[in-house]
């Protein structure tokens, strides 16, 4: 080498050759040899590991797919990259130190989360359900029976068929796919991007996040594992999905026949399965002929069967098949034009009728499936199964008829809106026989206004929640009374009746029987009886035959007295009732009496009774029984045999409701009426879904139709034994006299209109005998006195009978009009006379020609009024009568002119006299003849003739009348009488010139009195 020189001329300096030791010169050799070594120990690492990713990402893709074989390798090559990072030599210091220790955590973490995610997927594929394929095909049916063993449905296979892929319309899988899982073709039965998509959103609380998964899950889930877990069991239940999709249904199947299980087995609404069967359903056709908009219906139904249904849910299939178009033309599908052609067909135009393919007794079914679903956790339609129901096919027959308004008698639907629900209870065991459950209704598991509706039940709560409770726990009986008037509640809101008035009842002053109250169904009368019983025992009652009332802090509301609650429904109803009719049990209503699985590994056959539970007393069961058999109208009765009971219930529309919607005052929502004999009872309602100006039921008016529908539930299920309710030995027939509180017998003076024959629980029957009605005596000695414009009576004082204390004692004065039957009462006096001119009480009379009665009594009350004293007042009451009538003289003796003048004659009209001529008509002897005078000469006897004429009321009137006078034998007398004789003489002589005078003093008078009554007549006919 040359060394630069400091001088200016540069010199050539030799360097000295270093020198190394052998030892030095070994060590070097064998560094070099390590580095060889190492670049080929790399060489062959690299190779090896790229063979071991390429056998992880094969296997992974093999079992997984691309994207989660891509993921998996991914992670794979990342722990190894994490290692070697870590055994890579690096600086030394504390930056060196925590980098490690950020890496070694990595490492640990990702390990840990790979050993768990692997046993995780351990667990998952160990408890996997085992793959059968027999279950991706069709199960058998499941057939129902009715009560007499005979087949009337079949449920599952009848409603499946089974097609291929080659016999479906390209518009659905088209549709199917792009709406359900649009990358089908491309994935192997897990979709991983759609899966964390999902997952992703519904972390962030995503409504329409979807669950991410494929057909081939859903497959899975509906055949396989169970679509109820949530939670971790739900977390297991999707991943179990994805393991059944990728290694046993991919693995096994082509995409064309996953698509065809898919379809063929998707409960597609109630009992339709199968896209086939939908097609033929909903559009009358088969599957491969359906048009685009036809296709997307069905397509979007398989998300959510029932609220899609286009028959129950038009706006809602119309909103779901907009989604499934747009979808279509999203992925390309269709066009933009294709789509709004197929979104401008309206549905209804492409449905066909709707009833062609519903059982006849659908209602029925749904009754049954829904009792099996919540009683024992199985579904008849994907269960095989043998079903022996209670279903009375004659009973069920004749409400199927009523229903579709066939069978209508006299009674008819009043427009094609209006609804109802009726069910059918044997109260002898809880059967249920039959259902009506509703009007126009659209293939299975539609709603039922027998079970599903939740209505307030109006006055079919009284005997329930009033009056049964009264009578079981307060040991009312049928007579109780109830004061009817203006009343509230509790918290001061008023009650009215259903008419508006109040004081119902025979007297006018409000007071009711129980018997009253509940027959004639009176709110306020109600409200005071459910007052008056402990609120917990109502309660207790209410829920133990199966009404669920509203219960706030262990108490219900005092609304619930008049049904104003949550409500109830005919089928619940019609169980609570059966305690009426039976003697006091409950029993649960069930449809179904026995289940046998066609497939014994589903479990062993299942009998059904319901349980006898005694929940009232047989005396409270028959005295409402009695009293609601009072009130059968002729309209519910006309052409039924049967002996039975009915109660009915009206709800009203609230005020401002009306005003809102333009209601007419008089609308009702609900009617109900429960009918029932000693071993059926028929629960019913009738009404509309929606009320409206057009479409409403009116009060009154038609209260018709629901009296008319229970008369012909009846005819056809009633079992017309003619048996009648049988009275129970603790229940006793009493008389009682009204008004009585506590009630009394009535006594031997009780008037008849007072006397009730009623019911009472045997030892709480009447023993003492009222005397409400005993003590006052009739007042004796009534006169009269009228004149022309007044009458006066006139009476004797009575006893007062001491009966009721501070109440005035004295006479009640009533009165009869002539010509009529209606009495008044006049007044109240206690004097002894009454004055009556024509008008009492702001009420005129036209006559005072009547009667009178005059009654000993308490002022206010008609207690202890005593029989009364008489005067019957007539046009023409007049009396004409002759004083000493018949007289006997002896012969010879002188005879006072008065006995054949007339003079002895007078006329009597109402305590009055009347003026009057007089004239001798005739006078006859013993033999009959005519003579022209009256002597004493012989023996003899005169009838003296009189003829006798007045002016009454302006009416002349002619009378005629008679007196007798007999002349006798003088008796022998002796000498010495002669003297007295003589003296008796002239006594005679004498009284005859007094007699004479006052024959002329009385015809001077009686002359003076005729003129002085013409006069009167005469200024009476002018008035």
């Amino acid at each position: 080498m040359i060394k630069k020189s400091n001088n200016k001329k540069d010199e050539i300096v030799p360097v000295k050759k270093k020198t190394t030791t052998k030892d030095e010169e070994k060590k070097e050799e064998l560094s070099n040899n390590e580095k060889k070594f190492k670049i080929n120990i790399s060489k062959t690492s690299l190779i090896i590991l790229c063979a071991i990713i390429l056998v992880f990402g094969g296997c992974t893709y093999y079992f997984f797919g691309k994207l989660l074989s891509l993921f998996a390798t991914l992670g794979f090559i990342f722990v190894l990259f994490i290692g070697y990072l870590l055994d890579k030599p690096k600086k030394k210091g504390k930056r060196k130190k925590i980098i490690k220790i950020i890496l070694i955590l990595i490492l640990a973490s990702t390990i840990v989360v790979l050993l768990a995610g692997c046993g995780f997927l351990y667990y998952v594929v160990s408890n996997a359900p085992d793959f059968k394929q027999e279950l991706l095909k069709e199960k058998e049916a499941s057939i129902l029976y009715d009560s007499e063993g005979k087949q009337f449905a079949k449920l599952g296979s009848e409603v499946r068929e089974n097609i291929e892929y080659d016999q479906i319309s390209e518009a659905f899988i088209d549709a199917l796919i792009a709406t359900e899982d649009s990358r089908y073709f491309q994935h192997s039965g897990f979709d991983l991007m759609r899966f964390a998509k999902a997952a992703f959103g519904q972390a962030l609380g995503q409504d329409s996040a979807g669950g991410g998964s494929t057909l081939t899950m859903q497959l899975s889930k509906n055949t396989f594992t169970d679509t109820n877990d949530k939670g971790f069991a739900g977390i297991v239940r999707k991943f179990t999905d994805i393991y059944i999709s990728i290694f046993q249904i991919e693995r096994n199947y082509t995409k064309e026949q996953i698509i065809e299980f898919y379809v063929n087995n998707h409960n597609l609404s109630g009992i339709i399965f199968g896209v086939q069967e939908a097609s033929r359903h909903f559009f009358n056709k088969d599957a491969k002929d359906l048009t685009l908009p036809e296709a997307a219906i069905i397509a979007g139904m398989y998300q959510a069967p029932s609220a899609y249904n286009p028959f129950n849910h038009p706006q809602a299939a119309t909103k779901r098949r907009k989604n499934v178009l747009y979808y279509m033309e999203k992925h390309g599908y269709i066009t933009k034009e294709e789509r709004s052609y197929a979104e401008s067909i309206p549905i209804d135009s492409l449905l066909t009728d709707s009833t062609k393919s519903t059982n006849i007794y659908q209602g029925y079914i749904d009754l049954v499936c829904k009792e099996v679903q919540e009683k024992y956790g199985v579904d008849p339609y994907t269960v095989p199964m043998l079903v022996y129901t209670n279903m009375l096919r004659s009973n069920q027959d004749g409400i199927n008829n009523i229903m579709n308004n066939v069978w209508t008698g006299k009674f008819h639907w009043k427009d094609d809106y209006m609804q109802g629900g009726i069910a059918v209870i044997d109260s002898t065991s809880g059967k249920i026989l039959a259902v009506g459950a509703g009007r126009n209704r659209t293939g299975a598991k539609s709603y039922s206004y027998a079970t599903d509706i939740n209505r307030q039940i109006g006055s079919s709560a009284k005997p329930l929640f009033d009056y049964g409770p009264g009578m079981e726990y307060n040991n009312w009986s049928t007579y109780t009374l109830f004061k009817d008037e203006p009343y509230t509640y509790s918290n001061g809101k008023k009650i009215n009746n259903f008419d508006g008035r109040y004081y119902h009842g025979k007297n006018g002053d409000g007071l009711l029987t129980l018997r009253e109250a509940l027959s004639n169904s009176y709110n306020v009368p109600a409200l005071k009886a459910f007052q008056s019983v402990d609120n917990k025992k109502i309660i207790e009652l209410v829920t133990s035959v199966g009404i669920t009332p509203e219960i706030n802090n262990g108490y219900i509301h005092e609304a619930h007295a008049i049904g104003a609650f949550t409500g109830s429904n005919p089928l619940s109803m019609a169980g609570a009732y059966q305690m009426f009719g039976n003697g006091g049990y409950y029993y649960e209503p069930y449809s179904v009496s026995k289940i046998v699985f066609r497939d014994s590994s589903n479990g062993d056959p299942i009998e059904k009774t319901s349980a006898k539970t005694r929940v009232i007393s047989d005396s409270t069961a028959y005295m409402i029984t009695d009293v609601l058999r009072d009130a059968v109208g002729w309209q519910m009765r006309e052409g039924v045999s049967d002996i039975f009971a009915v109660k009915t219930g009206t709800t009203n529309v609230d005020s401002d409701t009306k005003r809102a919607k333009g209601l007419p005052a008089n609308i009702i929502r609900d009617y109900w009426i429960m009918g029932y004999t000693h071993n059926v009872v028929i629960g019913i309602w009738l009404g509309y879904d929606e009320i409206s100006s057009e479409y409403y039921l009116d009060f009154g008016r038609d209260g018709e139709y629901r009296n008319r529908l229970l008369n012909e539930a009846a005819k056809v299920s009633f079992k017309h034994d003619g048996v009648n309710f049988t009275r129970p030995g603790t229940v006793v027939q009493s008389s009682v006299e009204f008004g009585t509180d506590p009630p009394k017998l009535p006594s031997s003076d009780t008037p008849s209109d007072q006397i009730r024959t009623e019911y009472f629980k045997r030892g709480t029957e009447p023993s003492e005998v009222s005397t409400r009605y005993l003590g006052a005596d009739a007042p004796t000695g009534l006169t009269f006195k009228s004149t022309p414009t007044t009458v006066t009576l006139s009476w004797n004082k009575v006893k007062d009978p001491e009966y009721i204390d501070n109440a005035t004692f004295g006479y009640q004065i009533y009165f009869n009009p002539e010509g009529t039957a209606d009495w008044y009462l006049l007044g109240f006096t206690t004097s002894l006379t009454f004055k009556f001119n024509g008008t009492a009480n702001g009420k005129t009379f036209d006559s005072l020609y009547g009667t009178y009665h005059v009654h000993a009594a308490y002022e206010g009350t008609i207690d202890s009024r005593g029989k009364p004293a008489e005067y019957v007042y007539k046009k023409d009451n007049y009396v004409l009568s002759v004083d000493e009538r018949d007289v006997s003289f002896n012969v010879g003796e002188n005879i006072p002119a008065k006995y054949y003048d007339g003079s002895l004659i007078s006329i009597m009209n109402n305590g009055y006299n009347i003026s009057f001529t007089k004239e001798v008509i005739t006078i006859k002897n013993k033999n009959n003849e005519i003579v022209k005078s009256v002597n004493s000469i012989k023996e003899d006897t005169f009838t003296v003739n009189y003829k006798i004429s007045f002016t009454l009321n302006g009416e002349k009137i002619t009378e005629e009348c008679s007196n007798i006078i007999r002349i006798k034998a003088a008796p022998q007398s002796n000498p010495e009488d002669e003297n007295n004789n003589n003296n008796n003489n002239d006594n005679n002589n004498s009284n005859d010139n007094n007699d004479n005078n006052d024959n002329n003093d009385s015809s001077n008078n009686s002359n003076t009195n005729n003129n002085e009554n013409d006069s009167n007549t005469q200024n009476d006919d002018g008035n």
